[in-house]
C-alpha cells in the first residue's frame, strides 16, 4: 500500500513538471482598483494599441458573467 502510495504521488510531480505554464502578458493599466482615485491615476496611462479597446465591468459583473459561462 505505502509503494503504490509513493509512485501514485511520484507519477501526479512528474506529470505536473512536463506541463508549460501559459504565460500571458498584462497591459500595466489592466489590474484591480478598490477606489475611484486609483483607477483614474491608471486610467491617465492608458494607451490603446490599433483597433484595442477595453472594458470597465465591477466585480458583481464578471462573476455573473463568469458562472454563466460555467453552465
Amino acid at each position: 500500500m505505502k509503494k503504490t502510495f509513493i509512485f501514485i504521488a511520484l507519477a501526479i510531480a512528474v506529470n505536473g513538471c512536463m506541463t508549460e505554464p501559459k504565460v500571458e502578458s498584462t497591459k500595466p493599466w489592466e489590474g484591480h482598483y478598490y477606489n475611484v482615485d486609483d483607477l483614474k491615476d491608471k486610467a491617465s496611462t492608458i494607451k490603446l494599441d490599433k483597433d484595442e479597446s477595453m472594458w470597465l465591468i465591477s466585480n458583481h459583473t464578471l462573476n455573473r458573467l463568469l458562472k454563466n459561462t460555467r453552465k
